[in-house]
């Protein structure tokens, strides 16, 4: 998948590769990142306040800490479990980053664990500047097809945090010190009267969400969302259908996603395997990795991130 990225408005030392598409114009960021101690701290202004995203891969599982405009939202590990044709996978070994990004739509910073010669895991950190929004990704990437997969993801609440299922909805509610939070699986069907195998629950001091798929590969996406004024705005989200050369996809190749929350709506789009042709959904085409967009009245994708 990709291979170590990085700006140079993030990192003076490293260079800006071709694989990241450049911006026509481009504001500093004070976000930062430590290859040595595997550390990186995400910071976004918005109109609430700062945001700041802690994040220290050094250990057997990735810590973060997620300050929104001065409430902490999540605090610790984010854990989990893997398992492929009904057998554990063991998820031990080194994180390591393999792509790290910033410039005047926020930032960006993606891990990866390698599992075996044919296997890994990644997961991806989308900081919205302006925007009080965080897109947390996680990707099992397979060589071999495999009859059913199930992840599942433990993301760390903080102590202080409440949180509540909405009941039509598949949305959980957070609240700290009175303030309120938004997060959305967008991978699974929004209304709770809509079977599926995933859930999304809490339990524990923590967001505990499992996933299945089937296949080579198994592509998962939340979004959490603090703007004050989108508190109780309507949202709806739905999976897209991807295509290439007007065939349908599986979700094990590539998945893509849709959020409207308010007036402020994202597509989200994560290939899993490559192609030399573009993939499409939406109406929008694209050959790169990841896409994080802004769809506009008329339908047009501003792009906020493209990783390839």
């Amino acid at each position: 998948m990709c291979a170590k990225q990085v700006m140079t408005a993030l990192a003076p030392t490293g260079a800006q590769t071709s694989a990241v598409k450049p911006r026509k114009k481009s504001s500093a960021t004070e976000s930062t990142h430590r290859e040595t101690s595997k550390t990186a701290v995400l910071l976004e202004p918005g109109p609430a306040g700062l945001d700041r995203l802690e994040v220290d891969y050094s250990g057997a599982w990735p810590k973060f800490t997620l300050n929104a405009a001065g409430i902490t939202l999540f605090e610790g590990e984010w854990g989990g479990s893997l398992e492929i044709d009904g057998k554990a996978v063991p998820l031990t070994g080194q994180w390591d980053w393999c792509c790290w990004h910033g410039d005047e739509d926020g930032s960006y910073l993606e891990l990866e664990l390698p599992l075996g010669p044919h296997l890994k895991l990644e997961r991806q950190f989308f900081l919205a500047r302006g925007q009080h929004r965080l897109l947390l990704g996680e990707t099992v990437v397979s060589g071999k097809d495999a009859r059913s997969i199930r992840v599942v993801s433990e993301l760390p609440l903080a102590a202080k945090v409440t949180p509540s299922p909405d009941r039509p909805t598949r949305e959980l509610k957070l609240k700290a010190r009175g303030r309120p939070a938004r997060f959305f699986p967008l991978d699974l069907p929004q209304d709770r009267v809509e079977s599926t195998r995933g859930a999304a629950t809490t339990a524990d001091g923590t967001v505990r969400l499992e996933r299945h798929g089937t296949g080579r590969g198994l592509y998962s996406a939340g979004v959490i969302d603090w703007q004050p004024e989108r508190t109780r705005a309507p949202v709806d989200w739905r999976t897209l259908t991807v295509s290439e050369d007007g065939v349908q996809l599986g979700r094990d190749m590539a998945a893509g996603f849709r959020i409207r929350l308010g007036d402020e709506q994202w597509l989200v789009y994560r290939q899993i395997h490559r192609s030399a042709v573009a993939r499409c959904l939406l109406g929008y085409h694209t050959y790169y990795e990841s896409v994080v967009g802004r769809v506009l009245p008329k339908g047009e994708i501003k792009t906020l991130l493209q990783i390839q």
